[in-house]
């Protein structure tokens, strides 16, 4: 097997120390939604000039929070193709406040747009249409806990599944539920705790008209508890569901959550790392009645000793959550880059990764994109622009992959350094040497075949510093 090429040596981060509570508590206390009898009613909508069709590319960003002096969001649009495009933005907050514009993203740019200067509100949500592809999103939240990225996600749904929150003393989780369609959805929250199944008579039958944003603070319906999993199902309509994960007090602790539709038999976690002042867990979730096993891969470079390649075996009880430590580990050498695959069996499980260094503790979670499956061009825009640590590739088919690096110019996509060949259910990582030459944060991986990739972005709280690479369509 070959490894995962590349160690990275970091100084440990120092936590940072919320000092704006009151002021977080504040935005948090401001964020619940009163359950209305549906009555098939749709308020008037927005005419929007781009219809979204087959030729169309559609991202929704959900989680997004403004807190003034304590908390900012950023969306960054990047436009991969040779020509311009126009983009249509649809902003809403939990006031209800929507904001409809159109602009222009220019061959080889990246536009970042701050939602809190489109609408006012405590938490937003933003629904991106471009005419034609070539087009990518992403976005971050930051703050005096850090920040945290993750993909706009291109699909609604009417199922959702987050995993590993907590409302114990010190920590917030924060929903954010998105209809990003001109038509009104209905939606109901349960979750999944140590002590059963929670159903809150507050959180069902939740109506959202067109283009609406509840933010719900589970804290309010169930708290004091970790770990919480949570499922929100649209009984009527489609949305777009994020979790914001938050420190309240003490230590530092972030993480913006894409949901996923349904839990999953397979997941990947290209960046990782073992260096001695991290621990790293995945957060496993089996949703069933019945148990799950799992066996989690971990790639590791050049040198390991015969025993780490071995799958660490997991069986999941039905309805529960394991934590499962993948470093510090025997399995794994101290001090290196490495990946991980997770392989579940029955009816899958709800996945996500974390991460603890210096008592500051960041997470992320894996994409449930259609088209990421057998997608042989993946794309990363940096919203905050700021460079990438690392950027993880994994080749999970049974034949070797050439990979190339991309990054935008003014006619398309432009190659950067040299092709990687990955070997069958291999995986490498790059270090910002490799990435030379990237322009605005953005990095296309064009493959021979499928692949999976993440990156580390500079400058963001470990653990929710992982930006998951989205299919770049069209």
């Amino acid at each position: 097997m070959s490894p995962a090429r590349r160690a990275r040596g970091a100084a440990p981060r120092r936590a940072v120390v919320l000092v704006a509570a009151a002021s977080i508590l504040a935005v948090l206390a401001a964020v619940s939604v009163r359950a209305t009898p549906h009555n098939g009613a749709v308020e008037p909508s927005s005419v929007a000039a781009i219809p979204l069709g087959a030729e169309s590319s559609a991202f929704y960003c959900g989680g997004l929070e403004h807190a003034e002096g304590v908390v900012e969001s950023d969306v960054a649009i990047a436009d991969l193709s040779g020509s311009a495009h126009v983009v249509e933005i649809t902003t809403t907050n939990e006031l209800n406040q929507v904001s409809l514009r159109q602009i222009r993203v220019h061959p080889g740019h990246v536009v970042h747009i701050s939602p809190a200067n489109l609408v006012g509100g405590s938490l937003e949500a933003v629904s991106i249409v471009s005419a034609g592809g070539g087009i990518a999103a992403t976005e971050s939240i930051r703050g005096v806990n850090g920040a945290a990225v993750a993909p706009c996600l291109t699909r609604a749904s009417g199922s959702w599944w987050l995993t590993g929150g907590s409302t114990k003393k010190g920590q917030s989780l924060v929903l954010s539920v998105f209809n990003p369609y001109a038509s009104a959805a209905v939606v109901a929250v349960t979750f999944q705790t140590p002590g059963g199944v929670v159903v809150p008579s507050g959180f069902q039958g939740l109506v959202l008209g067109p283009h609406q944003l509840a933010a719900l603070s589970v804290h309010a319906v169930a708290p004091n508890v970790a770990p919480i999993t949570t499922h929100v199902v649209a009984t009527f309509g489609a949305v777009v569901v994020y979790g914001i994960e938050r420190s309240t007090s003490g230590a530092a602790s972030i993480a913006l959550l894409p949901g996923t539709p349904s839990p999953t038999h397979v997941a990947w976690f290209p960046v990782g790392s073992s260096i001695p002042s991290r621990t790293t867990q995945l957060v496993l979730t089996n949703t069933s009645l019945l148990p799950v096993g799992a066996a989690v891969r971990v790639w590791a470079p050049a040198g390991c000793a015969r025993h780490c390649p071995a799958p660490f075996d997991v069986t999941i009880a039905q309805q529960s959550t394991a934590l499962l430590t993948l470093s510090p580990s025997t399995r794994v050498p101290a001090g290196t880059a490495m990946s991980a695959e997770v392989v579940a069996d029955g009816a899958g499980l709800v996945a996500a990764q974390r991460v603890t260094e210096s008592d500051a503790t960041g997470a992320n979670a894996p994409i449930a994109d259609p088209g990421l499956a057998r997608s042989m061009r993946l794309v990363l825009v940096n919203p905050l622009a700021s460079g990438f640590d690392d950027v993880g590739i994994v080749n999970p088919t049974g034949t070797e992959v050439r990979v190339s690096l991309e990054t935008v110019a003014r006619g398309g996509p432009r190659q950067i350094g040299v092709a990687y060949t990955i070997g069958p259910r291999d995986s490498l990582v790059l270090g910002p040497g490799a990435l030379r030459g990237m322009v605005a944060g953005v990095l296309e991986l064009v493959s021979s075949g499928p692949i999976t990739a993440a990156a580390d972005v500079h400058g963001a709280l470990r653990g929710a510093s992982v930006l998951v690479a989205s299919p770049l369509r069209g």
